[in-house]
């Protein structure tokens, strides 16, 4: 079992994950909602094969392979940790955390400069970071904006 996840503020061709399977079945009961679905109707006529979800994928009981398409509340960008804490120690600490959380320094800086958006989950993840030093959290985050997020497990 492989976890994808991948984010896109609008449901657009060039943007769907070439690795990300899509749906075909018009008439699916939740194909009004699920994000493969809608995918798949963005793909244009010339393009001749893309990975799908076979038919047989839904049961009785639902579809496993189902993503919702709401769109989530992610963050770009988030502000200096010095202008939010003066103890060179205490900041220090806390971007060794973040950097570990994020994946590497580069990661931190690509979310930090707001090149990649922040999940709700890792929103709270560096909020509650934050409130456990004691730091302020408001205004935190620099803009948020919502997106789709092209994620499942196949």
């Amino acid at each position: 079992m492989r976890i994808f996840s991948y984010l896109c503020t609008m449901i657009k061709y060039n943007e769907i994950p070439q690795w990300w399977a899509v749906c075909q079945q018009t008439s699916c009961p939740r194909s009004g909602e699920c994000l493969r679905y809608q995918a798949f109707t963005q793909i244009p006529d010339g393009v001749r094969s893309w990975p799908s979800v076979l038919p047989q994928a839904a049961k009785e009981g639902g579809c496993p392979c189902f993503v919702t398409s709401e769109r989530l509340k992610m963050a770009r960008g988030f502000g200096e940790i010095k202008d939010k804490v003066r103890a060179r120690d205490v900041r220090m600490a806390i971007r060794l955390k973040l950097t570990e959380y994020l994946g590497s320094k580069g990661s931190y800086y690509r979310y930090k400069d707001g090149e990649k958006l922040l999940s709700p989950e890792q929103q709270r993840w560096i909020l509650d970071l934050l409130e456990s030093y004691g730091c302020p959290t408001e205004n935190f985050f620099n803009q948020f904006e919502e997106a789709y997020v092209f994620q499942g497990v196949l």
